[in-house]
């Protein structure tokens, strides 16, 4: 009777053992078939340096073979990002004012049979106000980040 408790308490044991955890991300699009991708992001900042930026960081994180901002190059869709930036301020509880700049970004990803593939929006904030746009594009590019399996 005692080696059946032992048997049940073991069993029991292992029953609660920690199990293997996998990290996965699929991807927000299909990369095989959406290769290439062509940015284009309008600010009210400074639409070339942000399409430009949000380029850099797609070809850096994302599942896009090839990314491009030339309008001539043949692409499989087109990722369009509209952000706007406005000084914010709020009062603290001792008077002082925090100032700081906030962002919001939407995109949309479309290709000539669909023209919503993807789309969503994303907003940050920042104590500067071309880091606050920085960090809206950072989100965006996250978003479409390469398929993985930890």
């Amino acid at each position: 009777m005692i080696r059946v408790r032992r048997l049940l308490l073991a069993l029991g044991m292992s029953a609660c053992a920690c199990a293997p955890i996998t990290y996965s991300d699929a991807g927000a699009v299909d990369f095989a078939t959406l290769r290439s991708v062509r940015v284009r992001v309008t600010s009210p900042i400074d639409s070339v340096a942000a399409t430009l930026y949000l380029a850099s960081e797609l070809r850096e994180l994302s599942g896009f073979s090839r990314v491009t901002v030339e309008s001539t190059v043949a692409v499989d869709a087109v990722l369009e990002v509209y952000v706007s930036t406005l000084p914010e301020a709020q009062t603290r509880d001792d008077g002082s004012i925090d100032s700081y700049y906030s962002s919001q970004a939407t995109y949309r990803l479309s290709t000539p049979r669909d023209p919503a593939v993807d789309w969503g929006h994303t907003s940050d904030q920042s104590e500067y106000e071309w880091e606050a746009l920085e960090d809206a594009l950072d989100q965006v590019a996250v978003h479409y980040i390469r398929p993985y399996r930890l």
